[in-house]
């Protein structure tokens, strides 16, 4: 049975494909995360603003405030 070793690519790779190789799904999860941020607010209110609002007033608390 051969044994196999792994390269270490901190050593070896040029920098600038390892930063590519390391941060780049860092960066898009980032980006990802934020878009969610930013569209979630102009979204859900537009399809759950009713039934949030009747969801409220049953339980007592008179106005919306959304």
């Amino acid at each position: 049975m051969e044994t196999t070793q792994k390269e270490n690519i901190m050593g070896t790779m040029p920098e600038g494909r390892l930063l590519l190789k390391l941060a780049l799904p860092m960066i898009l999860s980032v980006l990802v995360s934020s878009l969610y941020n930013i569209v979630d607010p102009c979204v859900f209110p537009c399809f759950c603003a009713d039934r949030l609002c009747a969801r409220i007033r049953s339980r007592g608390n008179g106005g919306c405030g959304v």
